[in-house]
């Protein structure tokens, strides 16, 4: 399963490398001159949505930026990779961003085709790697074995994004000089050997992580250890959304926070509660429980505004939802201003809300955790 999963998706690396050295426009800015790299990730569904490149992530620092007319480019991750089916929006994407004059540089710059070949080799060591930890771990307690069972059971995750975000780290580190890399920082594991990559080919790259999000403890990936640092994949410095975040005691360097996501929340003035929005999850699973769950209820037949999430499959869940409600094309903080109750899964936008004074009602999903930041509250 883990060679047939990851050789799978190394075809559809190879056809949008196709895809993308034929139809993009060839990029004219010179490397050294950069003074900032944006790191964020870019969903072509979005993208071709809105028919336009909007940086949901770090669009406040790429304005600023502009002002002062510094010299900067983005280096995009691709989200929506796993299949067939998300290549044309693929094409339109990189379209879009040619249209547009985006600067930008991602992995189809850089990796040739013969990293085709390096992955076939890295995945057969890796995988032969894995086995061996596996028949050599010996179990003394429970952890143990929880350790030797997820060596296994990790086995089928997508091991190619992170290999190649890590020869990408290795191959632009080469090419910029003195350039700050700002990057939206999940702490994931592309982060992490991106970094990685960074750091083995420019030891004094300077990484600047942020976190502008409303942290909680399901989302323990954003949470970066302190031991992690020996390693060489921590940003040198992390921004978060508030003093909050920051640990009393780490070995971590925190720069001032930066709440980067509220931009748009501190602007808006007085509501006028008037309609009900259901605020879908990143995740279809939860999606699907929710419209299920509320088209079972007394308000299938009330006009409900639906707003999606970016990475959302949105035709496949208007097939889904009753015919009174009505799809959101706007910014959610726009829809704030008219909403008297959201409705959503566990997420910040809940949390956002709640401070509007904007009643919140959090639906679970029975078939897995459900993330509730406010769980300390709005209890009886």
């Amino acid at each position: 399963m883990f060679l047939l999963w990851n050789n799978y998706l190394l075809l559809l690396w190879s056809i949008r490398k196709t895809i993308y050295i034929t139809f993009s426009k060839k990029k004219s800015f010179k490397y050294r001159e950069l003074k900032y790299l944006l790191d964020i990730s870019i969903i072509p569904s979005q993208t071709v949505r809105n028919n336009q490149f909007v940086d949901r992530y770090l669009g406040i620092l790429s304005s600023f930026l502009k002002r002062r007319n510094d010299k900067f480019c983005f280096t995009f991750f691709f989200t929506e990779t796993n299949n067939f089916n998300t290549l044309f929006k693929f094409y339109k994407t990189i379209k879009i961003l040619d249209r547009d004059r985006v600067n930008y540089i991602c992995e189809y710059d850089l990796l040739s085709y013969r990293f085709i070949f390096s992955f076939l080799n890295f995945q057969f060591s890796y995988i032969s790697k894995c086995i061996k930890l596996y028949k050599n771990c010996k179990v003394k307690n429970k952890n143990d074995g929880l350790f030797k069972e997820e060596i296994i059971s990790s086995l089928p995750k997508n091991v190619i994004t992170s290999y190649f975000r890590y020869i990408f780290g290795q191959r632009l580190s080469k090419l910029i000089n003195n350039c700050n890399i700002l990057s939206y920082c999940e702490y994931q594991e592309k982060d992490k050997c991106f970094f990685k990559g960074l750091r083995e080919s420019h030891k004094s790259i300077k990484i600047i992580g942020f976190q502008p999000i409303i942290k909680h403890v399901s989302y323990s990936h954003y949470f970066i250890p302190d031991d992690n640092l020996k390693y060489g994949i921590v940003p040198d410095r992390v921004h978060v959304n508030g003093k909050f975040y920051i640990p009393r005691k780490t070995s971590i360097k925190y720069g001032t926070p930066i709440s980067l996501r509220h931009k748009n929340l501190l602007k808006i003035g007085k509501i006028f509660p008037k309609n009900i929005l259901l605020a879908l999850s990143v995740h279809e699973s939860d999606n699907i429980s929710m419209i299920k769950k509320l088209s079972n209820s007394n308000l299938v037949n009330q006009k409900i505004t639906v707003s999606p999430h970016p990475a959302n499959n949105v035709t496949k869940l208007m097939k889904l939802m009753p015919y009174e409600w009505q799809l959101s094309n706007k910014n959610i903080y726009d829809e704030m201003k008219k909403t008297k109750i959201i409705i959503t899964t566990g997420s910040g936008t809940s949390v956002e809300c709640i401070s509007l004074g904007i009643s919140c009602l959090i639906l679970g999903n029975k078939n897995k955790i459900t993330t509730n930041p406010l769980i300390s509250y709005g209890k009886n």
